[in-house]
């Protein structure tokens, strides 16, 4: 394995090598650029953790000179971490291209470069430390390219003092404000994207905080009201990351300030030398273990390397989960408390993918009833309408529905044209009922409503039918279209499915069914 050094006058590179197991280590330097290999002293240091400051290293040794350099376990005695550092004080920038071999206790050396690079925290790993590779399954993406993205987002305004989020055709951003009073401007996916146990999540957000305001508070990452991973401008107090969790029963921040994120402070004083300037454009990342237990880490992407600024390490550490779910909608939000002038910060884009996929059959598979109606004679005929409970086992319900057949059987004598839409709405509407009060988060319509606007219509086809014979039809469907509640945990038009049936040349007697499936 092949670790290069980077040393400027502006701080110090360190990597950590776990050498838990093993009985010596072997290093190659080679000086790669530089005057002379003098102007970047290497020192060989040893840690039990990775969140030490500089002055717990303890030295075990110096390189002044290329060459090999073998430590045996004496040197590190039972540290867990042998730390790499090129110090601030060198005269001159030099890279230095370390080799490191690790010899287990039977004297045999480590050749495979997965079993060496799994031991080292980088960015070539997933939050399961499994190699990264070019394949991540997109679960959620946004570009605001158009517009605000009304159909992904629910956004809004409370308070005095709020704006209502904006899109702006030249920046192509979404401005949210908060001006003189108190109140929030917010944007929020309607989906609460899906964690499936075992994956990596891995989340982007980018956008703009803009400079500080007093009494202003943004706030964007992975979050609602009571679980999350946020990145905050908190006034004029400076950025944070917060963990939120309600494990015990009420909500608790867990916060971080910018001097103390344990992986780079990202002020000039770190690793990277990078500075955070919230006045310009950021990348967020987020990449996270949930099995309740995992570790989280939160970084920048700047110039096309990710740079860790903090992690909360949970396993071992934590008495409970630390959160309740890691299926959390992307939001960006501004608050007001008591500003006196007005404060704007915008958001852009926002990427959640799954390292290793989502696999459809983990879900939950159900079927509606199947339900009867007489389609009317060029008249658009409710006969099934089917979306999220508001709670599921006294929980407010987020599970991700997704329709995947429509089945329609007319036994009536003339054809039909049938719809399927969202955000319809009916003068007189329909009945729901439980698919299974115990096992299913969704509702269906046991009694047909009238329409009064059919809404979006997402896909549509005809059943031939006459006296001679009858038709049937069963459709695979894909939808983009968030099947949920809204921000407030409330049923919504544009978050319900509803199917239509029209006679063509008559009315026509029909029966319809949905399967769908639930991830949770």
């Amino acid at each position: 394995m092949q670790i290069e050094l980077n040393l400027t006058t502006a701080g110090i590179s360190r990597e950590y090598i776990d050498v838990t197991g093993y009985d010596s280590v072997s290093l190659q330097f080679e000086m790669l650029q530089g005057t002379s290999f003098g102007t970047g002293v290497v020192a060989i240091r040893k840690s039990n953790t990775r969140t030490a400051s500089p002055a717990e290293f303890v030295p075990a040794k110096t390189v002044t000179s290329p060459g090999l350099t073998e430590l045996v376990a004496k040197d590190w005695e039972k540290a867990t971490y042998l730390v790499l550092e090129v110090p601030t004080a060198a005269a001159s920038p030099t890279n230095v291209l370390v080799t490191v071999a690790l010899k287990k206790n039977d004297g045999s050396i480590i050749d495979s470069p997965q079993e060496v690079v799994a031991s080292i925290d980088n960015n070539y790993l997933d939050a399961f430390s499994r190699f990264r590779v070019s394949e991540p399954v997109t679960l959620f993406s946004s570009q605001c390219q158009y517009d605000a993205e009304p159909l992904l987002f629910e956004s809004g305004a409370t308070g005095t003092g709020g704006v209502t989020p904006a899109h702006s055709a030249n920046t192509r951003m979404v401005a949210l404000s908060c001006t003189t009073g108190t109140g929030t401007s917010y944007i929020q996916s309607y989906e609460y994207v899906p964690y499936q146990a075992g994956k990596s999540q891995l989340i982007f957000a980018t956008g703009l905080f803009g400079a500080a305001v007093a009494d202003a508070v943004v706030e964007v990452g992975a979050f609602d009201t009571n679980n999350g991973i946020i990145y905050r401008q908190n006034g004029t107090s400076g950025l944070e990351i917060c963990l939120r969790s309600s494990t015990s029963g009420s909500v608790v921040n867990t916060t971080v300030s910018q001097a103390d994120w344990n992986r780079d402070p990202m002020d000039g004083t770190g690793a990277s030398g990078l500075t955070i300037d919230p006045t310009k454009v950021f990348i967020l990342v987020v990449d996270a273990q949930f099995l309740a237990m995992g570790r989280v880490r939160v970084g920048f992407d700047v110039n096309g390397q990710i740079y860790w600024a903090h992690e909360f390490l949970n396993a071992n550490n934590l008495a409970v989960p630390y959160m309740q779910t890691l299926s959390l909608p992307i939001q960006m939000m501004v608050t007001a408390t008591s500003i006196g002038s007005t404060k704007t910060s915008h958001f852009k884009c926002a990427s959640v993918s799954s390292e290793g996929g989502l696999e459809d059959d983990l879900a939950y598979q159900f079927a509606t009833p199947e339900q009867t109606v007489t389609a009317g004679n060029g008249s658009r005929t409710h006969i099934l309408s089917l979306r999220p409970l508001t709670t599921f086992n006294g929980i407010t319900n987020h599970a991700y529905v997704k329709a995947k057949t429509i089945e329609v059987l007319v036994t009536g004598n003339s054809p039909v044209q049938w719809e399927l839409a969202v955000g319809s709405t009916f003068s007189a509407a329909p009945t729901y009922a439980d698919v299974n009060t115990t096992y299913s988060a969704t509702e269906y319509s046991s009694a047909v409503g009238t329409v009064s606007a059919v809404g979006l219509v997402v896909a549509s086809g005809y059943v031939a039918a006459s006296n001679q014979a009858k038709g049937s039809l069963e459709t695979h469907t894909t939808q983009r279209y968030p099947i949920t509640l809204d921000r407030a945990g409330a049923v919504r038009s544009l978050g319900t499915l509803s199917l239509f049936v029209t006679g063509i040349g008559g009315t026509s007697a029909s029966r319809a069914s949905i399967t769908f499936s639930e991830i949770r």
